[in-house]
């Protein structure tokens, strides 16, 4: 599990490699890579066995390995996840990955997660949690 610090009082979680790539790709915080040591294309190229990739970086080619699958994430009934929220459709076309989100209020997020995470069945691939909840859900092991 990764943990990405976002939005000043929150964090998003996510429990797979997959997740962290949306995550990244909602919240805009995915840089183009680097070009590889191999490579002579240029910034932003990707090396594979030592020859550039010929297509240039973008979303829909990051999402790639990842299209058709779904995600579900947890938001706030707040203004700005619900424009997070209204950004999931142009998401889905760019990437090909489906979210799935539920909107749970604070006082009950943290209840919610604490469930989620002791189920032994979680239904969430990325959460929202307050910062002051942290050190609890790491020292539980919840969250890395």
């Amino acid at each position: 599990m990764s943990t990405l610090k976002l939005m000043g009082f929150a964090a998003w979680c996510v429990r797979s490699a997959c997740t962290a790539l949306a995550v990244g790709l909602l919240a805009g915080s995915l840089p183009a890579p680097a070009a590889g040591p191999e490579s002579s294309a240029g910034p932003g190229a990707v090396a594979r066995s030592g020859q550039a990739d010929k297509r240039a970086w973008s979303y829909a080619n990051a999402a790639e390995p990842y299209r058709g699958i779904t995600i579900t994430a947890s938001f706030l009934p707040r203004p700005g996840y619900e424009a997070a929220i209204a950004l999931i459709p142009e998401f889905e076309r760019l990437t090909g990955i489906k979210v799935k989100w539920e909107s749970i209020y604070y006082e009950k997020m943290r209840e919610a997660l604490v469930l989620d995470f002791t189920s032994g069945k979680p239904r969430f691939d990325v959460i929202l949690i307050d910062i002051v909840w942290i050190g609890e859900f790491a020292s539980a092991d919840w969250i890395a």
